[in-house]
């Protein structure tokens, strides 16, 4: 994948974390692929497929604010994108290994 489509995606997943609906098709329309052929040259540029690395930003963007203590549990879950707290949860152990 040519290195401005990457950044245009990037750049895309960042401002869209909190939308639930974030597609791979949607990402593969901003680098102009198909949704199979994205798939597979996002991950050999990045080492995961767009599913992986989005909720991996989830996540991370979610530490910043539990960090912050402003908001509750489940506002940073909904904030994040997530359907639920419990699947936030869930999400955030597998990829931290904390609670």
């Amino acid at each position: 994948m040519a290195p401005p489509h990457l950044r245009r995606v990037f750049d895309h997943i960042e401002r869209s974390l909190g939308r639930s609906d974030l597609s791979v098709d949607e990402l593969a329309g901003i680098a102009h692929l198909s949704p199979y052929h994205f798939s597979r040259a996002f991950k050999l540029a990045t080492g995961m497929a767009p599913h992986r690395f989005v909720l991996e930003r989830r996540i991370a963007r979610a530490r910043l604010h539990l960090g912050a203590g402003r908001e509750s549990i489940a506002e940073i879950a909904y904030a994040m994108g997530f359907s639920s707290q419990a699947h936030f949860s869930s999400m955030f152990q597998r990829f931290t290994g904390m609670t």
